[in-house]
């Protein structure tokens, strides 16, 4: 039996871990992306609230199938970093930080677990949507409103979380006549305006269908339980196929709807290639960016230059966590993932938690358009959903298995997180420093998180515009194994050129030209270099193609000048 002040205790840590989440959540820093800070934050946040609940975890913890998916998820992800890239470290820590908070919170009883989900998302989703709003009068509209989440479309993903948890926590304040009421309804209304400035077409989609088939789920009989459950379903998967391969090159990209949706079935089809290249173990964690663009290469090499470089994506993420998920970690993944939502959907609706039936069905469609998984404050928010399912007494070796290895995991990724926190801090500061302090302050970046490609890029650049042209050519050359990008490659080119190494430079403008065949940079970059090798047909020939891809750029005109008075002097 518990002591008699145990209510009391766990009414105390249950007020604690909902302030600890969502200052995990909700924390900022305008020096570094908006995941750093809030990654490093809640992986302290998960290894403190395991270590306070430990008892209750290893002896009390309810038996959540879902939670269990979750975690399994998790660590099998973690096993496939070993043959991706040590950038998957970064993807995994959000989701490592989910399952302690998860755990945590599984340690209560299912309705004060219920209840610190609720609480959780009206804190996070109301401090969110008053900065979004406060943006939004201060002129900022779309992308700009984010309300500390990085970008509206994920403020949106997470609201499109949040919102259905906080609705009965307002309707039974309500119903109660607590005092407090009408300031909860406020809250609830300002996460709606936000959610509408966000301009997230991905969350207002899902939180609309979601509502609706969660509301027939509870409501009708199994027959049509089944047909909303197909339904929403057959909307995810509808995505995949709806639009052709191509993304139309003559409708304004900022303002179409459809523009946009086909440059994002674009993605998500040469995404599933590359997922289909190594089905069973995936690509690895970590490394969906590179084999993204091995599989668009495919697709573009098919194509003219010119149109290739109007439908080339250098996307960083799948815009889908299904197939990101699929590519990254391969069929394992995929499956575990699918079971953590099928497992926390079925017990919601049979202990008829309709607001966590709402929230788990808007994250899995958001999860078929975009990446709400790579969020951390959104993972943090589904790890406290699944906790709130009802699950049974836990027995056998479940509780401390899950225990020492969520444990293990927060332990290990806290200091990497904080050292790339850190050095995004000095990149950011490195941008508006004089050439020399600049170095000084990427080196230093570098030194702290040496798997940074976007720090080792910094880095090149800056040692090339120095004249650093071999110091330059060395950290370009890391920050390729480390980040999926085009440009990396043609600026390792200068560098290249710069060190008089022109048949290297050759190599990696090919290079560059193979995963983006219609790259003007790349074009132009490589006639400059066959002219100085005296390959001028080979120059003439690639100048054709740069032409036809930017048939105006003034460029053109001088490469060509250039390449025929060598020709004629017979000299470079």
């Amino acid at each position: 039996m518990h002591s008699p002040r145990a209510p009391a205790s766990d009414d105390l840590a249950a007020t604690l871990l909902v302030a600890a989440a969502s200052l995990a959540c909700l924390i900022h820093d305008p020096a570094a992306t908006a995941s750093n800070a809030k990654t490093t934050v809640a992986l302290a946040v998960a290894a403190l609230a395991v270590g306070v609940r430990a008892q209750r975890i290893l002896h009390e913890m309810r038996s959540i199938p879902g939670l269990a998916a979750w975690i399994a998820f998790t660590g099998w992800s973690a096993v496939t970093v070993t043959w991706g890239t040590a950038a998957g470290w970064l993807d995994l820590a959000p989701w490592v930080a989910s399952c302690g908070v998860a755990l945590a919170a599984a340690s209560f009883e299912s309705s004060r677990a219920r209840r610190i989900a609720s609480d959780t998302a009206l804190v996070v989703g109301t401090v969110s949507s008053a900065a979004a709003v406060y943006e939004h009068a201060s002129g900022a509209r779309g992308i700009l409103v984010h309300g500390g989440q990085g970008n509206g479309n994920w403020l949106g993903l997470l609201l499109a979380v949040a919102l259905p948890l906080g609705v009965p926590r307002v309707r039974s304040a309500w119903r109660a006549g607590d005092r407090l009421a009408p300031a909860l309804a406020v809250m609830l209304l300002l996460q709606i305006a936000a959610l509408w400035m966000s301009e997230s077409r991905t969350a207002l989609i899902a939180l609309g269908v979601a509502s609706v088939a969660a509301l027939a789920a509870r409501r009708a009989g199994r027959a049509s339980r089944l047909v909303a459950t197909l339904a929403t379903g057959a909307l995810s998967l509808s995505m995949l196929g709806a639009a052709p391969a191509e993304p139309p090159v003559d409708a304004p990209v900022a303002t179409s709807w459809t523009a946009a949706w086909h440059g994002r079935v674009w993605i998500w089809g040469a995404s599933l290639e590359a997922a289909l290249a190594h089905p069973i173990m995936g690509n690895g964690l970590g490394s969906f960016g590179h084999a993204y663009l091995r599989a668009q290469a495919d697709r573009l090499a098919g194509l003219p230059p010119w149109r290739a470089s109007r439908v080339f994506e250098n996307a960083t993420t799948a815009h889908q966590d299904w197939i990101q998920a699929w590519c990254d970690s391969g069929t394992v993944a995929l499956v575990l993932l699918v079971a953590s939502f099928v497992l926390t959907l079925r017990d919601q609706r049979v202990s008829r938690w309709t607001a966590g039936l709402t929230s788990t069905l808007s994250l899995a469609i958001c999860a078929a358009a975009d990446s709400p998984l790579r969020q951390p404050a959104v993972v943090l928010l589904w790890g406290l959903v699944i906790a709130g399912t009802t699950g049974k007494p836990a027995g056998g070796l479940v509780g401390p298995a899950c225990f020492a290895a969520v444990l293990a995991g927060c332990s290990a990724l806290l200091g990497p997180s904080t050292a790339h926190w850190f050095a995004r801090r000095w990149e950011t500061f490195a941008q508006d420093a004089e050439p020399a302090e600049r170095i000084a302050l990427l080196s230093r970046a570098v030194r702290l998180a040496p798997s940074s490609g976007e720090a080792w890029l910094d880095l090149g650049l800056a040692r090339q515009e120095l004249g650093d042209c071999e110091g330059a050519v060395e950290a370009l050359d890391r920050s390729t194994r480390l980040l999926a990008n085009v440009g990396t490659y043609v600026a390792m080119g200068n560098a290249l050129i710069d060190c008089g190494r022109v048949e290297q430079a050759v190599d990696t403008y090919e290079r560059a030209i193979a995963l983006h065949p219609g790259g003007f940079r790349a074009r132009a970059n490589l006639v400059e270099a066959l002219r100085r090798l005296g390959r001028y047909e080979q120059a003439r020939r690639e100048l054709q193609v740069a032409k036809t891809i930017y048939p105006g750029h003034p460029k053109i005109r001088e490469l060509g000048d250039r390449v025929e008075r060598a020709a004629a002097d017979g000299s470079p």
